[in-house]
C-alpha cells in the first residue's frame, strides 16, 4: 500500500469528529468520564488507521522534527525545599527554546515551581547548562527558565520554536516531543480532539490550573514529558503538554494564548502583570446556562456576537475576603466586563491583566435578573508567596492563592508546608494554617517572624491552627522554641538570579528559658504541684509509688542515622534515681544520641532531658533530667532490689512459666493499666532477619505474658511479685523492624531486673561509663539432640550440660552465628561453633557469659565444639564500645555520612570507608541517585577510611564542583556515582558529640 491520500486523511478526520459527536450525551454535559471516553475512542481510531501516522507529508515531519529536536531540552530539577504543598524531590521534565538570543526556555509551572529549585538543561547532544527560573505563572501551568547561550559550546546553531496558538484546530495531527518517561527523547503522535476541555484536576491539595480551557488528544504522554512542545507538521508549537490520565491514553495541553503575551513582556523587559478577582469561573453550554437563568435576549446577543461560541462563563467559586466576595455569587452568569461582552476565559483574563489595581464595571445574570457591580482588580502576584521561613526542616510561608482556592479559605494566614521537628512535636500537621501565635493573629509570614523570632530557646509557645477537615475546629499546639538546633532563616525569591536569598531577621536572644516549678516550700509560681498518677483510692500505695516512678519519654531524632528512617518515638521511662534525675528507657525509644528528648511527668510537666548512655548491645538507654526542675513530691525512684530479684538461684529460677505477676503500666494518654498476668514463655529473644542494618538487641532471655498483649495501648510498665511487691521485670518495647512506611514494628517483652543491674548501679554512683565491655558475638542455639547425634558432642559434655540445664530449664547450646567485624573474637571463633564453657564453667544460657565482660578480666578461655572436636581457645577478648552510639555525623550535599554503625559490623561487614546512612530528597545526592547503606571509600580518588579523611577530601570542593564517589555495597559491589555540589541550599553541617561537655556541637561550612 502507498501513502494515504488527502481524501483518506479527510475521511479519518471526519470519522474522528463523528466519534466525538456520538460520545457526547444529549445534554451536552461534558464530564471528565465522557471526555476520557472520547479520547480513548480517538486513540483506538488512530490504531485502526495506522497509516494515518503520516497524515501530513512524511518528509515534512522528518524535516520539522529534525530541526525542532535541537531546541528541545531535558530538564533536571531539584526541588530543594517544601513549598506550597510540594515536598523536596528531584524530577525530570522537558522544555524548549522560545528565544535563542535571550536563552528563554518554556516549560510548565509545575516544573519551574513557585518554590526554590536548582535546574539544568540537557540538549539533544548531551550538553548541559544551568538554568535560572525567571517566571512562573500564578495560575496557569507555564513558566520560563533562562540560560546563557554563551555557555552552549558545541551546539552552536540553536533554533527556537515559534509559538502559534492560532494554528490549533480539531483534527490537527500533532507530535509531542520530549523527555517522556525520562527517556530523553520520545516522539508521541496524536490528533487534537478537543480545544475546550476543562482544566484537569490533579488532586485536592496540590496545584491545579483553572480559568482556562485545555486541549486534549490521545497521545499517551507520561511523567517526564511535562513541558514538551505540541508540534504541528511545520514544527511550530501550538500547545504545551501539561499532564495526562494515568488510566487512559488521554493527554492534556495548555493553550498558548497567555503564554505568548508573557513571553513578549519578558522579551521587552517588562513585568508580566496578572490580575484577579479571586474568582474561579467555569464554562457552561447554553442549555445549562438557560437553567441558571440566562434570559433569551442576552443569549441572542451573545450568539450573534460569537457565532462559534457554545456557552458562557459562570461563577464557580468566590474566595472569602477577596475582591469579589459579596459582589459575585456562585451561579452568576458573566455577561460583560467594562461594557464588552465576554464568553471565554481569555477575554476575561485579558481585561484583568491590563487593569490591575483598577475597578471594573461588571454585568452578571443572577436568577434571571441582570445586575451591575464594580469589582477592583487585585494583583495576582501579590497573593502568591515569594518567601519562606525555615527552622530546621520546618517550612512556613504565606497561604497561597492555590491552596486558598483548594480549601476555600481567605488568602491570609501562615501555611505549614512542612511541619518538621518543631511542629511534629506539637502535633501540627502538614497543610495546617496558623491563625495565631501567643494570642496574636497571624495575617502573614511577617507576623509570625515578628512574634516568634524574639522568643528565647525553651519558650513554650501556644500556636493555634486549623486543618482542612474538620475546618471549623481550632486546635492548639505547644511549640518549644529551639534556636540552637533549629535557627530561623528567611529566604526571599530573587528573579534576577533565580535564587532564594537568605534575609536577616531579628537576632534571637541567647538566654534559655527553663520551667519554673512551684515546690512545696512555696517558691516559684508557674507550675502547680500535682499528685502522682493513680488509678483509684482502692489502689495500694505501692502501686501509686510505681506509677510515680514512670514517665513518658518523647524522642525526636534530629538526623536519622544508624539505619533509622523514622524520626519520632515514644515510650515509658523508669526513674531509677529521682535524686540525680536518672531515667531508664528502652532502645526502641532512644535509637540514637542525636535527638531531642522531653520527659512528661505525671501528665503535668514536660522537662528536657539529655541522653547519657546508649547500650551498644542491650535494649536500654539512660537519660538524665535536671531534678531541680521537678517537684520532688511528684516523682519517686522505682523501688528495686536487685539482690533479691535475681532470676536464678541454687534452687532454680525465681520466676517460672505459669507464675502470675501483677502488671502496672501506662498508656500514651496516661491511663493506668493494672491487672494480673501469667508468664507464658521464658525464652531467648529472637528477632526477624533483616537485610537493613539497624539496632537489634540479642543474647538475652525475655518473658512473655498472656494478658498484657491483649491490652490496647500500654507503652510500658512494671511486673511485680503479688506476694512481696518486688519488681521482677520491666515491660519494655523491642523494635522488630520497620513497616513499608518506615514506622517501627514494636513488640513488648518482660526484661528481668538483673539484666539492668549494672545500669542501676551506675546511676546510683553517678558514674555513667563512656565505654563498656560487650561480648561481640551474635548467638543462635542448637538442640542437645542435634549436638549429640549430628555434631559429635561427647557424653561427658552432654552430662555436664544436662546437669546445668536442669537448673536453668533450657535444652539448647549457644552457637556462634557471627562475630562483630574487626573484633579480636572474630579471629578466634567461627560461625557454627558451639559454646561449651567459659573459664571452665559450663554455659547454659546468656547469663553464664557475664564473666567475659568483667572489667578485671582481659580475656577468657572458651571451649567450643568445632568439626566434632572440643577446641580450647585460651584467650578470647570482649570488645570495648562507646556508650553514645554514633557521635560524628556530616550532612554533605544531601548525604548523611557517619562511621559505620555497630549494626553493620554486627552483620559481619568489615568497613573500608565512611558509611552513607541516608540521602535527603531534593539534594545533589538524590539527583544523582546515590544509594544508602553503602561504604563511601573514595571521593575524587582520595580514600575516605575515616570521617576526618572524608572532611579533608570534600572541604576543597567548591560550589558546583564535580565529585566522583566510589562506593561499596554491603554485598561488596562497587559502584561509582558522580555528583555536582550545591551549597547555596545545601550547606555542609557537621555534628559532633563533645564528651567533656556532654553536648553536641553543630558546625556549618
Amino acid at each position: 500500500m502507498g501513502q494515504p491520500t488527502a481524501a483518506a486523511v479527510v475521511t479519518v478526520a471526519a470519522a474522528a469528529t463523528a466519534v466525538a459527536t456520538l460520545l457526547w450525551p444529549a445534554s451536552s454535559h461534558k464530564d471528565s468520564k465522557a471526555i476520557d471516553a472520547l479520547e480513548t475512542a480517538l486513540h483506538d481510531l488512530q490504531q485502526r488507521h495506522a497509516s494515518t501516522a503520516s497524515i501530513d507529508n512524511h518528509d515534512d515531519w522528518e524535516k520539522s522534527l529534525d530541526w525542532a529536536l535541537a531546541a528541545i531540552v531535558s530538564i533536571q530539577v531539584m526541588h530543594v525545599a517544601s513549598f506550597d504543598g510540594a515536598s523536596p524531590a528531584c524530577s525530570v521534565a522537558t522544555g524548549f527554546i522560545v528565544d535563542r538570543t535571550r536563552g528563554l526556555i518554556l516549560t510548565n509551572r509545575h516544573v519551574v515551581t513557585p518554590g526554590p529549585v536548582v535546574a539544568d538543561a540537557v540538549f539533544v547532544n548531551h550538553e548541559e547548562v544551568p538554568l535560572v527560573p525567571i517566571y512562573r505563572d500564578p495560575v496557569h501551568d507555564f513558566g520560563f527558565f533562562r540560560f546563557d547561550p554563551a555557555q552552549v559550546r558545541f551546539q552552536t546553531d540553536l533554533p527556537e520554536i515559534p509559538l502559534r496558538p492560532d494554528l490549533a484546530k480539531v483534527g490537527t495531527p500533532i507530535r509531542v516531543v520530549g523527555n517522556d518517561n525520562a527517556e530523553k527523547v520520545q516522539i508521541l503522535p496524536g490528533i487534537l480532539a478537543k480545544l475546550d476541555r476543562a482544566a484537569p484536576q490533579y488532586g485536592l491539595t496540590g496545584y491545579n490550573d483553572f480559568n482556562t480551557f485545555y486541549y486534549a488528544a490521545a497521545s499517551s504522554t507520561s511523567g517526564g514529558s511535562s513541558g514538551s512542545p505540541v508540534l504541528n507538521a511545520q514544527g511550530m508549537a501550538i500547545a504545551l503538554n501539561a499532564g495526562g490520565a494515568t488510566n487512559a491514553a488521554s493527554s492534556y495541553y495548555l493553550p498558548l494564548d497567555r503564554v505568548t503575551r508573557a513571553l513578549k513582556l519578558l522579551q521587552q523587559g517588562e513585568v508580566v502583570t496578572r490580575g484577579t478577582w479571586q474568582t474561579i469561573f467555569r464554562h457552561v453550554p447554553f442549555d445549562e446556562a438557560r437553567q441558571l437563568g440566562l434570559p433569551p435576549d442576552i443569549e441572542t446577543i451573545v450568539r450573534e456576537l460569537f457565532p462559534l461560541g457554545l456557552g458562557v462563563l459562570v461563577v464557580d467559586q468566590v474566595l472569602p475576603e477577596g475582591p469579589a466576595d459579596g459582589l459575585l455569587h456562585v451561579g452568576d452568569i458573566l455577561v460583560s466586563v467594562s461594557g464588552a461582552h465576554v464568553t471565554t476565559f481569555i477575554c476575561v483574563e485579558s481585561v484583568l491583566d491590563s487593569h490591575v489595581g483598577q475597578s471594573l464595571n461588571v454585568e452578571v445574570v443572577r436568577g434571571g435578573r441582570l445586575l451591575h457591580v464594580a469589582i477592583r482588580v487585585q494583583d495576582l502576584h501579590g497573593i502568591s508567596p515569594c518567601k519562606y521561613f525555615q527552622m530546621g526542616s520546618t517550612v512556613l510561608h504565606d497561604l497561597s492563592y492555590q491552596q486558598a482556592r483548594n480549601l476555600s479559605w481567605p488568602v491570609r494566614g501562615v501555611y505549614v508546608s512542612n511541619p518538621g521537628h518543631l511542629f511534629v512535636q506539637a502535633d501540627i500537621p502538614r497543610g495546617a494554617l496558623i491563625v495565631s501565635v501567643q494570642g496574636v493573629p497571624m495575617s502573614n509570614l511577617d507576623d509570625f517572624i515578628r512574634v516568634f523570632s524574639p522568643l528565647a530557646t525553651g519558650t513554650r509557645v501556644c500556636v493555634h491552627f486549623i486543618v482542612p477537615s474538620p475546618r471549623h475546629v481550632t486546635y492548639c499546639g505547644i511549640v518549644t522554641v529551639d534556636h540552637r538546633w533549629f535557627p530561623g532563616q528567611l529566604r526571599v525569591r530573587n528573579d534576577d538570579d533565580g535564587l532564594w536569598q537568605s534575609v536577616a531577621t531579628q537576632t534571637p536572644p541567647q538566654s534559655v528559658v527553663v520551667p519554673v516549678v512551684n515546690h512545696a516550700n512555696g517558691h516559684g509560681s508557674e507550675t502547680s504541684v500535682l499528685p502522682p498518677i493513680h488509678a483509684s483510692s482502692a489502689v495500694p500505695t505501692a502501686t501509686t509509688t510505681l506509677l510515680a516512678a514512670m514517665v513518658i519519654v518523647r524522642v525526636d531524632l534530629l538526623v536519622m542515622v544508624d539505619g533509622i528512617v523514622w524520626s519520632g518515638f515514644e515510650g515509658i521511662g523508669y526513674i531509677v534515681n529521682a535524686t540525680k534525675g536518672y531515667v531508664l528507657v528502652d532502645r526502641a525509644t532512644v535509637h540514637s544520641g542525636l535527638g531531642n528528648v522531653v520527659i512528661t511527668i505525671a501528665a503535668a510537666l514536660d522537662v528536657p532531658a539529655t541522653i547519657r548512655y546508649i547500650d551498644p548491645m542491650a535494649n536500654f538507654a539512660i537519660l538524665q533530667y535536671d531534678p531541680n526542675l521537678v517537684d520532688p513530691h511528684s516523682v519517686t525512684t522505682l523501688p528495686l532490689n536487685v539482690a533479691t530479684d535475681r532470676s536464678t538461684s541454687d534452687d532454680g529460677p525465681s520466676v517460672a512459666v505459669g507464675d502470675t505477676l501483677q502488671f502496672v503500666g501506662l498508656t500514651r494518654s496516661w491511663h493506668v493499666v493494672a491487672q494480673p498476668s501469667t508468664v507464658t514463655k521464658i525464652d531467648r529473644l529472637v528477632l526477624p532477619a533483616s537485610s537493613t542494618p539497624y539496632f537489634r538487641p540479642g543474647n538475652v532471655r525475655v518473658w512473655s505474658f498472656d494478658q498484657i498483649a491483649t491490652i490496647s495501648g500500654p507503652l510500658g510498665g512494671v511486673l511485680t511479685d503479688p506476694s512481696t511487691g518486688h519488681v521482677k521485670a520491666l515491660w519494655l518495647q523491642f523494635c522488630h523492624g520497620f513497616e513499608d512506611d518506615h514506622s517501627p514494628i514494636i513488640r513488648h517483652y518482660g526484661a528481668p531486673i538483673p539484666l539492668l543491674e549494672n545500669a542501676i548501679g551506675w546511676c546510683d554512683r553517678d558514674a555513667i561509663p563512656a565505654m563498656v565491655k560487650v561480648v561481640p558475638i551474635e548467638f543462635g542455639t542448637t538442640k542437645l539432640s542435634t549436638a549429640r547425634d549430628g555434631l559429635g558432642l561427647s557424653s561427658e559434655w552432654i552430662h555436664r550440660l544436662e546437669t546445668k540445664h536442669r537448673r536453668d530449664n533450657t535444652r539448647y547450646i549457644l552457637t556462634v552465628t557471627r562475630c562483630l567485624a574487626g573484633s579480636q573474637a572474630s579471629t578466634e571463633l567461627c560461625s557454627g561453633d558451639l559454646i561449651l564453657s567459659v573459664n571452665g564453667d559450663v554455659v547454659a544460657n546468656e547469663s553464664d557469659l557475664s564473666v567475659w565482660c568483667d572489667d578485671d578480666v582481659a580475656s577468657v578461655e572458651v571451649v567450643v565444639l568445632r568439626n566434632k572436636v572440643a577446641v580450647t581457645l585460651p584467650a578470647v577478648e570482649a570488645e570495648r564500645l562507646g556508650t553514645m552510639g554514633t557521635t560524628h555525623v556530616i550532612v554533605w550535599c544531601g548525604l548523611v555520612i557517619q562511621p559505620p554503625p555497630l549494626a553493620v559490623l554486627q552483620m559481619g561487614f568489615v568497613h573500608t570507608g565512611v558509611y552513607i546512612a541516608q540521602v535527603y530528597a531534593g539534594t545533589p545526592a538524590d539527583k544523582c541517585a546515590v544509594y544508602t547503606q553503602r561504604f563511601l571509600v573514595e571521593v575524587n580518588d582520595i580514600p575516605t577510611p575515616t570521617m576526618e579523611a572524608f572532611v579533608a577530601a570534600v572541604r576543597g570542593l567548591g560550589h558546583h564542583a564535580s565529585a566522583r564517589l566510589k562506593t561499596i555495597s554491603l554485598n561488596t559491589r562497587v559502584r561509582m556515582f558522580t555528583l555536582k555540589t550545591e551549597y547555596h541550599y545545601n550547606p555542609t553541617v557537621e555534628y559532633k558529640y563533645e564528651d567533656d561537655l556532654r553536648r553536641w556541637s553543630i558546625t556549618k561550612w
